[in-house]
């Protein structure tokens, strides 16, 4: 069963994607976890995109050799 949004619905989480810069590390990491849980349940292409989404901006915010997460989010630039 495939999961799907009425035409129109959904693209507005795509459009706000660059204030996530201001959103904390650890929503993300909430997001990105409900996001992979749900793909258990129903193949939706939106939630791919959108997983893809956190996962380019949690990319964007490790630092270091270590690989950890800043937990402070960026400032827009």
């Amino acid at each position: 069963m495939k999961a799907s949004l009425p035409a129109g619905q959904g693209n507005h989480v795509f459009h706000t994607s660059k204030r996530w810069p201001l959103m904390p590390t650890s929503d993300l990491m909430k997001l990105r976890h409900t996001l992979q849980w749900s793909r258990e349940f129903a193949d939706s292409d939106e939630a791919q995109k959108l997983l893809h989404l956190v996962d380019l901006e949690l990319h964007l915010r490790t630092r270091g050799s270590n690989g950890t997460l800043n937990s402070r989010p960026r400032r827009p630039g």
